[in-house]
């Protein structure tokens, strides 16, 4: 994933995309296929699922650093969305279906993610 700087056009940061645990130490962090694209929220956070590794990660947007890991059922074949509940919480939904490049996982879930209410330090 690349994070470009609107004002300047230039590269801020750059991160791969995914780890292959069957490679070599070294070569495991260099990305994985990927499908789909980041949401954003306007709290500074970056969410990618679109791997083929059956991952949801979030992002600092202002360093690419990975903040927060979960592992799914199966890969998010798509993009993520970002809502907030009745009272104001906010939340990222994927739906979960797998199949992903022809990947023998497949899942039916709807998947939701409460994110830290504001001011919260978890």
């Amino acid at each position: 994933m690349v994070a470009v700087n609107v004002n300047s056009g230039k590269i801020a940061w750059r991160v791969p995309l995914g780890t292959t645990d069957s490679l070599p130490e070294g070569m495991r962090d260099t990305g994985r296929l990927s499908s789909g694209a980041p949401i954003v929220t306007a709290t500074g956070l970056a969410f990618f699922g679109g791997t083929d590794e059956n991952k949801m990660r979030a992002f600092d947007t202002r360093t690419g650093k990975v903040l927060w890991t979960a592992t799914l059922p199966a890969a998010i074949y798509g993009s993520a969305i970002t809502y907030a509940g009745k009272s104001g919480r906010q939340y990222v939904a994927a739906v979960d279906t797998g199949g992903f490049n022809g990947a023998p996982v497949s899942s039916d879930a709807v998947l939701a993610f409460a994110l830290p209410n504001a001011g919260s330090k978890k």
